[in-house]
């Protein structure tokens, strides 16, 4: 999945059977616009929120890693506008994760195992997302206790090229990217599955999960990890108004 010349993007990773498409979890689409980078998903009720990752570069003193509204989102806060519950957030600096070979962490989405359990709820209807530069798709988690995982690392060309995470990835083809922009940095993503006896999920991440027998649908939770990055997880949470069941 390593891209040999890296692009803007979009990449775009999602989770599920490779054969029943309807169970397919959230698409995510990760992007470099400018001096930035992005990461958003495209489905309804849960798009209002992105991750970016701001360049240092001229003529724009605003830099670093942020957790916020969308744009449009947020401006139709300003505007009075009637918004769904949840999405009253400011904005939510982070420093990520240097890892010890210099990447730095940035975000891990995790999809847990009972997401695909049955009953579990799908994501809404996908905005369309155009052509992509690289797509990744992973099957569902085999057990209990064992989730999928996008790790996103920021990187020089040069860190990422002496990196002993690109040496393991590259081997186990788990590489998502790179991307770039301007400041001629990279994004770039390692699939995995990971055990949650070593790798616990933070308990915030199910806090918030729809009650057995519950109208529920396929949301996202995030939680700030002690080490710097940021969690986003696929979980079941209470429908918003209008949502239905999607399962």
């Amino acid at each position: 999945m390593t891209s040999a010349t890296p692009g803007r993007g979009p990449l775009v990773f999602t989770v599920g059977p490779k054969d029943e498409p309807w169970k397919l979890g959230h698409q995510w689409r990760i992007w470099g616009q400018k001096g930035d980078f992005y990461v958003k998903t495209r489905c309804r009720f849960v798009d209002e929120f992105k991750l970016s990752f701001h360049g240092r570069r001229e003529g724009h003193p605003g830099w670093g890693f942020k957790f916020d509204l969308d744009g449009a989102t947020r401006q139709a806060r300003r505007d009075g506008q009637a918004m769904g519950e949840g999405v009253n957030l400011d904005p939510i600096w982070f420093d990520g994760e240097r890892t010890p070979d210099e990447l730095v962490r940035l975000l891990r989405i995790a999809v847990p195992f009972d997401m695909f359990t049955e009953g579990a709820p799908v994501p809404p209807a996908h905005k369309p997302i155009g052509p992509v530069d690289m797509a990744a798709r992973m099957p569902p988690p085999p057990r209990p206790g064992v989730f999928a995982c996008l790790d996103l690392f920021l990187a020089t060309p040069e860190e990422w090229a002496a990196s002993s995470w690109r040496v393991r990835a590259e081997a186990d083809n788990a590489v998502l990217g790179p991307i770039t922009n301007d400041t001629g940095r990279y994004l770039v993503g390692i699939t995995q599955m990971l055990t949650e006896e070593r790798n616990p999920l933070p308990e915030v991440l199910r806090s918030f999960d729809a009650k057995p027998g519950e109208l529920a649908s396929r949301s996202v939770t995030f939680a700030h990890d002690p080490a710097g990055f940021i969690w986003l997880a696929e979980r079941p949470l209470p429908a918003p108004p209008g949502a239905g069941r999607e399962s």
